[in-house]
């Protein structure tokens, strides 16, 4: 939602407000850092279904912001700087790379890697849109009972989009759990999944729930042609595969038979971990903002 248009009305009706404080800020020297989450309304996609009008003016409104932030900011962070390159009219030179963290949860002795049962615990947790396409990833596991897919979600969600998935065999479970009880689910995992269908915007887009998994040392199974499947290869925390069902039911039978390529990639995912907690991201900023 553009700035000028959060009110419960959504009529602008103080349109200066934010600017005339970040004037003051400036005046005052006092540096000015501001996360700009997503894009989504720079993509063609963006308001399918709405009025032509209203479309326009939402987009003319977060053009509006990002002129602001060109004139006000000290840093405009962005969950990547892949995304910068979409982002009009503001100035790579303040532009900075902010992604997610994590919240460094303590981990105990019986969340070691073990096949529990004989079985490949994979879990995923997320959206379930056009935006996170899974299909391939239930066709595979659908076909190898030695392999165990949890898929955490929001109900609503998981009604919209279950038509379109091939039916659950018993191996497949869908849950719709937040907070401490995903969790314990995540823990229970042998391999966090990131495995989507690669679109444009997952290129520059950085998940949250990837570096959730971090916290947790669990291995991540991400996809070629995205930001998530990049940092899981250039970080060696898991493995990047392409979007291909050949590729991830080889990659899964040969875990299946040798688990000690798992225990080998969480035995070096914690000092990984250690750069990406909220912690971390914190101190990034008043380093930026010192300056």
């Amino acid at each position: 939602m553009p700035t000028i248009l959060t009110d419960q009305h959504h009529f602008p009706l103080h349109p200066m407000i934010d600017w005339m404080f970040f004037r003051f800020c400036n005046k005052s020297n006092i540096p000015i850092g501001l996360f700009y989450r997503d894009i989504y309304w720079h993509f063609d996609s963006y308001g399918e279904g709405l009025s032509p009008i209203k479309v326009a003016v939402a987009k003319m409104a977060y053009r509006f912001d990002l002129w602001v932030y060109q004139k006000t900011l000290s840093r405009l962070y962005l969950p990547s700087m892949e995304m910068g390159a979409y982002v009009p009219k503001v100035d790579a030179e303040i532009m900075a790379a902010l992604p997610p963290g994590h919240t460094s949860p303590k981990l105990s002795d019986s969340n070691k890697v073990k096949l529990r049962d004989g079985n490949l615990k994979l879990f995923y947790v997320g959206g379930m849109s056009n935006h996170y396409q899974l299909h391939k990833l239930f066709r595979i596991v659908g076909k190898m009972p030695d392999v165990d897919l949890t898929v955490c979600t929001r109900e609503a969600e998981w009604r919209a989009v279950r038509n379109g998935y091939p039916e659950l065999t018993p191996n497949i479970h869908i849950i719709h759990e937040t907070g401490e009880r995903m969790e314990a689910h995540l823990k229970e995992c042998d391999i966090a999944v990131l495995f989507v269908q690669p679109q444009e915007y997952r290129e520059f887009a950085s998940p949250v729930k990837l570096y959730e998994y971090l916290g947790f040392h669990k291995p991540v199974l991400a996809s070629k042609g995205t930001l998530a499947g990049k940092f899981v290869h250039n970080n060696q925390v898991g493995w990047t595969l392409p979007y291909d069902e050949t590729a991830l039911g080889q990659l899964l039978r040969r875990l299946m038979e040798d688990p000690s390529e798992i225990m080998q990639i969480r035995e070096t995912i914690g000092a990984v971990a250690e750069h990406h907690t909220w912690q971390a991201r914190a101190r990034q900023v008043i380093k930026d903002l010192a300056q």
